[in-house]
């Protein structure tokens, strides 16, 4: 993407990417980051980059097993309003919501 690369730290390890509608989300050891491209020419980005420490829970909810998406929101300690994530069926919710939880509740540092 030529904004974030897992090379720029060497004891960074990507763990999971996934694309929304108009975002991607990697998911690495050491933090998550949501890259969000607006505008109709898609020409300005924002990126948020945090690391684990301060994620203290999130949560994911789907409709029914039929709906085609997950919400994911991630609460952190620095603000009162989560992050909002939405999750395809095809990014494997399942897998993402492990990766969560393994880092939130590993012992932080």
């Amino acid at each position: 993407m030529g904004f974030f690369s897992a090379t720029d730290v060497s004891v960074e390890s990507v763990m999971a990417v996934f694309n929304t509608i108009r975002e991607t989300v990697f998911l690495t050891n050491l933090r998550f980051v949501k890259v969000d491209v607006q505008g109709r020419t898609r020409k300005r980005v924002d990126i948020i980059s945090m690391p684990w420490k301060p994620v203290n829970r999130f949560s994911a909810e789907a409709a029914c097993s039929f709906d085609l998406n997950a919400d994911l929101k991630v609460w952190v300690s620095s603000g009162p309003t989560p992050y909002e994530i939405k999750i395809s069926q095809k990014s494997g919710a399942a897998a993402i919501q492990r990766i969560f939880a393994q880092q939130i509740l590993a012992p932080k540092g």
